[in-house]
């Protein structure tokens, strides 16, 4: 079953999110976990193996590029899409810097978050990194 982690300090968003990706993967039941800040997604992120994170680029305390950079240290290669209610072009440089996938921004273009999961996904079935190196 794939293991996904939303990250984001908007609960709403967040809530909203969690259930229409359960939703749209139903048929792989896929399992997503929530986390309202940075600080308790890295307490996930050491307690269980994830198939793909999304993380939200700005949130109060650790933002998502820090948190990206603490996650290097429990779980190096998963594939990480970060999602952004402001200018993600400016982040660019650096979220390539560490692996980001892609950088979508608020409100999310859900069929394309679905596309790139189900692509990450499919890597990770398959045995391969299950990165798309798709930067937006």
């Amino acid at each position: 079953m794939p293991h996904v982690l939303l990250v984001d300090d908007d609960k709403d968003c967040l809530t909203a999110l969690a259930n229409r990706l359960r939703f749209a993967f139903r048929g792989q039941n896929l399992d997503v976990d929530v986390a309202d800040s940075a600080a308790t997604g890295l307490i996930l992120s050491h307690a269980a193996h994830y198939d793909a994170i999304i993380v939200d680029l700005l949130m109060p305390g650790v933002s998502g590029v820090k948190f990206v950079e603490q996650l290097g240290h429990t779980q190096q290669d998963v594939p990480v899409i970060m999602i952004s209610g402001s200018d993600v072009t400016c982040s660019e440089e650096q979220t390539a810097r560490l692996g980001v996938i892609a950088c979508l921004p608020k409100p999310v273009d859900f069929s394309k978050l679905r596309r790139l999961l189900s692509e990450v996904l499919e890597g990770e079935q398959a045995g391969t990194s299950g990165r798309p190196n798709e930067h937006t």
